[in-house]
């Protein structure tokens, strides 16, 4: 009897650290039963450049082409290119004891690009190109994930002029 009143109260500890666990700040906001967790992140410098989706974005204003005519090595022609971005998406559970359902999908439309310099000077137009949203359609699915490619830096940001030194 004695072992069954402490399996008992342990089992009862357990549902209820278990349950507190589940109950932080994600829990609370929002009315959906899930949130969408980016994965991955990862950017490529447009052009077909040989270079691989990484962490970090090296972005060229202007790739000099040699290829079609008339562009050749001894005269190649500057071109400005977008440069890309990948996200890669999960959706999770707020409660983790429910199984997920296709009522659990995530669906995806729209994105936001919005620049910021680590120190501080952010004035669109001025120290960073300016905001700007793009559309998108991804559906992350229940217990899935899913991946959505997306313009990061675009060519029209690259033609703004540059800032100019702080006096």
């Amino acid at each position: 009897m004695t072992q069954m009143r402490f399996g008992s109260r342990f089992l009862a500890l357990a549902l209820l650290g278990s349950s507190a666990a589940s109950c932080g700040d994600v829990a609370r906001q929002g009315q959906a039963p899930v949130y969408l967790v980016i994965e991955n992140l990862t950017a490529k410098r447009g052009g077909g450049s040989v270079v691989e989706e990484g962490s970090f974005l090296n972005s060229d204003v202007i790739t000099n082409v040699t290829s079609p005519a008339p562009c050749t090595p001894e005269n190649p022609c500057p071109t400005i290119f977008n440069d890309v971005g990948r996200a890669s998406f999960v959706v999770r559970m707020k409660d983790i004891t429910v199984s997920p359902t296709s009522n659990n999908s995530v669906t995806i439309n729209r994105y936001r690009v919005v620049y910021r310099r680590a120190d501080g000077r952010n004035t669109q137009g001025v120290d960073v190109p300016y905001a700007w949203e793009g559309a998108a359609t991804v559906t992350v699915p229940e217990g899935g994930n899913a991946s959505m490619g997306f313009e990061l830096v675009r060519h029209a940001a690259k033609r703004e002029s540059p800032p100019h030194p702080a006096p």
